[in-house]
């Protein structure tokens, strides 16, 4: 893994969740949870798991027609809503098993949520398949690495700069002040 220092980052960012408003009011035929408590992670939890059971049986009734006569047989809007039912179940289950604190935040058109820990889910998302990973950066720390989770049976290396400071100096250029009304 190259850029070692963003893993936090993206691990947190591949684990999120994204609802929007189609997939509860549409898809869902539901609401969301009252606003006095939207701020409360654990009522999303409990919110997503109880439209679970709903969204699985949908997906049930689906697969049995397609046991019965083949996929051939559902028109382009049903294999569009079973796509969008089997994209929303993975999101929900997401959102009912997340783990520790989390962000959330209201957009336009839904919520998101991501977690603040990239630590619970490095080992999901990141290392579950490989016997050995080499995290490399030219800006990694051990505090990166225990953000993964990463703790103990690592061997963590650092190599003295190979460019001389004295030979890139920082230089200040003062330089003016541009906006749109600037004269060129």
């Amino acid at each position: 893994l190259d850029e070692g220092h963003n893993a936090p980052a993206h691990v947190a960012s591949s684990a999120s969740v994204s609802i929007v408003s189609a997939d509860v009011y549409t898809t869902l035929d539901s609401r969301w949870p009252p606003t006095k408590y939207s701020s409360q992670m654990m009522i999303w939890r409990e919110w997503a798991s109880d439209h679970l059971p709903g969204v699985r049986a949908r997906l049930d009734r689906y697969q049995s027609l397609i046991a019965k006569s083949g996929k051939g047989v559902l028109t382009w809007w049903e294999l569009e809503e079973l796509d969008r039912l089997q994209d929303l179940e993975g999101r929900l289950i997401r959102l009912a098993a997340s783990k520790g604190d989390w962000a959330m935040r209201q957009e336009s058109k839904g919520w998101y949520f991501e977690p603040l820990w990239a630590s619970a889910y490095s080992q999901e998302l990141l290392f579950r398949h490989a016997r050995r990973t080499l995290v490399m950066s030219a800006t990694l720390i051990p505090k990166t690495l225990s953000l993964l989770g990463v703790s103990g049976s690592c061997l963590f290396k650092e190599y003295p700069a190979v460019f001389k400071p004295r030979r890139n100096p920082l230089i200040h250029i003062p330089t003016s002040y541009l906006t749109y009304k600037s004269d060129p």
